[in-house]
């Protein structure tokens, strides 16, 4: 991560924005498939969710009496120092609810 705030280092692309809806609560989601390299991501829980977001790994839980993963409220965001999008899931207490994610390359 410190590569990406250095003086000189500069993200090349901020394009490709998705959004991934979860749309059985308690069903992790990959937000991709295939395998996409980047610098790291933003991930968003979009603000008209009325449950959370919980991000993580292929194990992810969002329900909060076994939750793996952390958490985001409605419109709260995270940048995640990943080099592939494919490593992310997300899960969330609400179904339907979504999230949107920018890889940065």
């Amino acid at each position: 991560m410190l590569g990406l705030i250095a003086p000189g280092n500069y993200i090349g692309t901020l394009e490709g924005a998705t959004l991934k809806t979860v749309t059985t609560a308690g069903t992790e989601v990959q937000l991709t498939t295939s395998e996409t390299p980047c610098e790291g991501i933003i991930l968003q829980a979009l603000e008209t969710n009325s449950g959370l977001i919980v991000y993580g790994g292929s194990d992810v839980v969002a329900d909060a009496a076994s939750r793996k993963g952390i958490a985001l409220a409605a419109g709260e965001s995270v940048f995640l120092p990943v080099k592939d999008v494919a490593r992310v899931y997300i899960d969330a207490t609400a179904n339907g609810d979504k999230a949107c994610y920018l890889p940065l390359r």
